[in-house]
C-alpha cells in the first residue's frame, strides 16, 4: 500500500466506500437476476398452468360435440323413424277410405238388391192375388 492508500487516506475510503457500493450494485444485480429467474419459472409455469387449461377446455368442447353430433344422429334416426310411421299411417288411412267407399258401394247395391227384391215380392204378390182371384173366378 502506498503512502496514498493508506488506512486512513481519503482515497482508500473512497476506494473502500467504492468497491461497497460495487458490492452492493452486484448482490442487487444479483438478486434482481434471482428474482427475474424466478419470475420467469412462474410465468412459465402459469403459461403451462394456462395452456393445460386451455387442453382441457378443447378436450370438453370436442367431447360436447360429439356428444351433440350424436344427439343430432339421434334425432335424425328419430324424425326418420317418424316420417315412416307417418307415411304407414296415411296409408293405411287411404286403405280405411277405400274400404269405406267399397262399404258405402255396398251399401248401396244392397239398398238397391232390397228396393228390387221389394219391387219383386209385390209384383209376386200382385201375381198371387191375380190368379188367386182367377182361380176363384173360373170355380164358380
Amino acid at each position: 500500500m502506498n503512502h496514498k492508500e493508506s488506512q486512513g487516506s481519503d482515497q482508500y475510503r473512497n476506494a473502500v466506500e467504492e468497491r461497497r457500493q460495487m458490492a452492493e450494485v452486484k448482490r442487487r444485480e444479483a438478486e434482481h437476476m434471482r428474482d427475474t429467474a424466478e419470475a420467469g419459472r412462474t410465468a412459465a409455469e402459469v403459461r403451462r398452468e394456462i395452456t393445460a387449461e386451455s387442453q382441457r377446455h378443447a378436450e370438453e368442447g370436442r367431447e360436447a360435440a360429439e356428444e351433440l353430433r350424436l344427439m343430432a344422429e339421434e334425432d335424425r334416426t328419430l324424425f326418420e323413424e317418424q316420417r315412416r310411421f307417418a307415411e304407414e299411417l296415411r296409408i293405411t288411412a287411404e286403405e280405411f277410405r277405400k274400404a269405406a267407399e267399397n262399404a258405402r258401394t255396398a251399401a248401396e247395391e244392397a239398398r238397391m238388391a232390397a228396393d228390387d227384391a221389394r219391387e219383386a215380392a209385390a209384383q209376386i204378390r200382385q201375381v198371387a192375388e191375380e190368379m188367386r182371384q182367377h182361380l176363384a173366378s173360373g170355380q164358380q
